[in-house]
């Protein structure tokens, strides 16, 4: 019941309920049980639990280099790429039928940063065709795959179609 303060600047990680603002991660529930994920570095029992994952972070924004605590939408499989939410990210078009969304309502945005990278950076909805072939370069079935017309709504398909195919090699 006491409230206390922390400084960014004490956070390495922290793991939170959930708000609003964890659409991705809801939208990924059909890869399982977490406690069943293979990803030693962090607490899969929290995960779980429905709690979200936070990490301090170098991230790109507006040209500068900034420490950021963001949230991994993707913390089951991030060791070969992170996805971060958008706190100010627009919402494409929905669709929705007696409360429920069945089309649309996707960010417009991420930050993304794969391992190995300074910082990260936004990716756009608007960039992700030519944005793709950049990020997942090093993915040949995957480009073979989606390479020609991928679609935003596939982003979170192709992060775990690229995570799995990584940690396979």
């Amino acid at each position: 019941g006491n409230k206390i303060k922390i400084s960014p600047k004490e956070i390495s990680y922290m793991y939170l309920p959930p708000s609003g603002l964890q659409k991705l991660g809801n939208a990924l529930d059909y890869v399982g049980n977490a406690t069943q994920w293979e990803n030693s570095d962090l607490d899969t029992e929290l995960l779980g639990e429905k709690l979200v994952y936070f990490e301090k972070t170098q991230m790109k924004v507006n040209n500068k280099t900034v420490t950021a605590v963001a949230q991994v939408l993707n913390p089951t499989y991030c060791k070969q790429i992170r996805v971060y939410a958008d706190p100010y990210a627009k919402e494409t078009a929905s669709v929705g039928v007696a409360g429920v969304t069945v089309a649309g309502g996707l960010d417009k945005s991420y930050y993304i940063k794969k391992t190995g990278e300074a910082a990260g950076y936004k990716l756009k909805k608007k960039n992700y065709s030519e944005e793709f072939k950049v990020i997942f370069s090093d993915a040949p079935q995957l480009l073979k795959e989606f390479g020609d017309d991928p679609k935003w709504s596939g982003f979170e398909t192709h992060v775990w179609k690229y995570a799995t195919e990584m940690d396979a090699e």
